[in-house]
């Protein structure tokens, strides 16, 4: 039985090699016939702009307009500095599992780079690569520190803080994504730094000073509805997740005040985009209720009534919805094709993926369908994988997986939560390539590690006194 694991092991350690080997050989190819061109997303634009005058809004961080700034917004400069960050993050991750051949484990990190849906952010002007790699880096910090149990833990937390710092700095909405990764530092050793009474005041002194840091720059660099954003309440991010796909199929059964208001142009001009209810129709009720105050328009009470309206008739679609969004950022590569071939509905993957063709056609296109097919196939081998390895794993290596595998879940959950309930039809993989990493780092870790123990060697594993390297 233990043979037969062996060679099953073998084949798939062989498999996924090969499949990782051809991705990385064609993004390197794909990412050099690209290195010269810009990507025409017109968040690019808009970074651009703002890197000349350096005046952000709240939506905006200052982050990488600086950076633009600082290159001089030399497309290749950016680039080189994107790729070093995340080659530098998968370094790091990977030699958190334990020692790795030095030939592997950069074979392993060039497997992280070319994802071509990771590669897509690293090859563009947006602060979507940095983020990702800080992620990786802060979730490195952090399984570190609960495999290791190790009582200098306050060293791990200022450098999980100061990845929350960058990150928050280049995409506010991190004050609360990056602030995930702290939360769960403290969860994991609340006991032990209770226990410590000094350590414990240490680590929140630090926590609170980078909070501190993160608010004030902010507030220093911001000026709110600098470009004409609305503000994102609650109320309105539901109407946006709930109400936006069949806004042309309600707006008829609202009240005739709701359509007089808001004017039906307004809202069918509303439903041609995802972003068509905060460009055109909030502003519209809201200019209502300020210019005819006497006919007592309450732009929280007319939200409630789309999200009433749209609940009552569409409940099963809304939730198919979600449930799509949110399947499509936990695999993105997997459900991208889906996409492009009709199924689920609206969302940002057709412009991504024709912004990805867009100089290349032939060859990225290529690309773009073998990561996808290669992270269908890499899943239910990996599984497999990890599951010849199962029974073979100490106890204490269990445990320690069960923790850090927790906490990334967790992260991945509110990540997933986030972007979800942003809106309807804004699914967005860009946003979520960190994601996409965790899935490929499990398989490029289980390559190079997983190997089923006899019985004899997991004995051996268990009275060692550290209870032997996870696997």
């Amino acid at each position: 039985m233990q043979k037969a694991a062996g060679y099953v092991c073998v084949i798939l350690k062989g498999i996924l090699f090969i499949g990782i080997s051809i991705q990385t050989i064609l993004g390197i190819v794909w990412m050099c016939c690209n290195f010269a061109n810009i990507p025409s997303f017109g968040d690019s634009l808009f970074y651009f702009q703002v890197s000349e005058t350096l005046k952000c809004d709240e939506y905006t961080g200052i982050l990488y307009p600086l950076i633009l700034r600082l290159t001089g917004a030399h497309q290749s400069i950016v680039y080189l500095l994107q790729l070093a960050a995340a080659c530098g993050a998968a370094d790091r991750f990977l030699r958190s599992f334990g020692r790795m051949k030095k030939g592997w484990r950069i074979w392993g990190c060039l497997g992280l780079l070319t994802m071509p849906v990771v590669m897509q952010c690293h090859m563009a002007l947006l602060p979507c690569s940095f983020v990702s790699s800080l992620m990786l880096l802060a979730l490195t910090w952090l399984i570190e520190a609960v495999k290791t149990r190790e009582r200098r833990s306050l060293k791990r937390l200022a450098m999980v803080c100061l990845c929350w710092l960058a990150e928050a700095l280049l995409l506010p909405e991190y004050l609360f994504l990056g602030a995930v990764p702290v939360l769960l530092y403290w969860l994991c050793f609340l006991s032990r730094w209770k226990a410590a009474g000094r350590g414990a005041v240490y680590g929140l002194l630090l926590t609170a000073a980078f909070l501190g840091m993160i608010l004030g720059i902010n507030s220093l660099t911001q000026r709110e509805g600098l470009y004409g954003k609305g503000d994102r309440t609650l109320l309105k991010t539901l109407v946006q997740r709930i109400s936006w796909t069949n806004l042309l199929e309600d707006y008829e059964d609202w009240p005739w005040q709701m359509i007089l208001y808001a004017n039906e142009y307004t809202i069918r001009d509303a439903a041609m985009s995802a972003d068509g209810m905060e460009r055109l129709l909030f502003p519209a009720i809201e200019q209502a209720a300020v210019e005819q105050p006497e006919a007592g328009i309450l732009p929280e009470e007319y939200y409630k009534t789309m999200i009433d309206t749209a609940w009552r008739w569409h409940k099963i679609v809304i939730l198919r919805e979600i449930a799509w969004d949110m399947l499509s950022y936990g695999a993105s590569p997997l459900f991208l094709q889906e996409s492009l071939k009709g199924e689920g509905y609206d969302s940002y993957n057709g412009r991504n993926y024709e912004v990805f063709l867009e100089y290349t056609p032939e060859l990225s296109k290529r690309y773009m369908d073998l990561g996808s097919w290669w992270f269908g196939l890499m899943l239910p081998v990996s599984a497999v994988l990890q599951l010849l390895s199962l029974p073979y794993s100490t106890i204490l290596e269990k445990k320690r997986t069960f923790h850090w595998l927790a906490c990334c879940l967790i992260t991945i959950a509110a990540m997933i939560g986030w972007y979800t309930m942003r809106g309807a039809g804004m699914m967005d993989y860009k946003n979520t390539a960190v994601i996409s990493l965790l899935w490929m780092a499990w398989a490029i870790v289980l390559s190079g590690r997983c190997r089923p123990m006899t019985p004899e060697t997991a004995q051996q594993k268990e009275r060692a006194p550290d209870g032997g390297r996870p696997v």
